[in-house]
């Protein structure tokens, strides 16, 4: 299973360093932002899939420096967040008196007898609010 995770992991990554501008438009916003976390991860992002990402309003020009280093900060959008750490684990929805929020989880296997690490975003009316690592 994790062989088979992993040779997937990369697939995804190198079948997205050479997207034609036909793939980048007709990719959803998810897999455009999964691609763009993938290729940030290897050190390079393609020009047409940056463009895409710019173009569709993604990452905002003023964020996109710490998306591309994998980096989430306080009052990015909520596409930036999963532009730059990849599309959570698991999000949990919390409804209170004053609004709605989300909690994403987002889970790292660490190995046999480690266990996992987590890592959360807090996210509220598309913004996030807080980062916890």
């Amino acid at each position: 299973m994790k062989a088979a995770l992993l040779a997937l992991l990369s697939l995804l990554a190198a079948g997205c360093t050479s997207w034609s501008p036909e793939q980048a438009t007709a990719a959803t916003d998810n897999h455009l932002c999964t691609a763009f976390n993938a290729q940030a991860g290897g050190g390079a992002v393609s020009p047409v899939l940056a463009a895409e990402v710019k173009k569709r309003g993604l990452v905002r020009p003023e964020m996109m420096g710490a998306a591309l280093s994998r980096t989430v900060v306080i009052g990015m959008t909520a596409s930036e967040a999963a532009c730059a750490w990849g599309p959570p684990s698991e999000v949990l929805n919390t409804v209170t008196a004053t609004g709605e929020s989300q909690q994403w989880v987002y889970r790292s296997y660490l190995g046999a007898g480690v266990g996992s690490a987590f890592r959360f975003l807090y996210v509220e009316a598309g913004v996030v609010t807080a980062v916890q690592n």
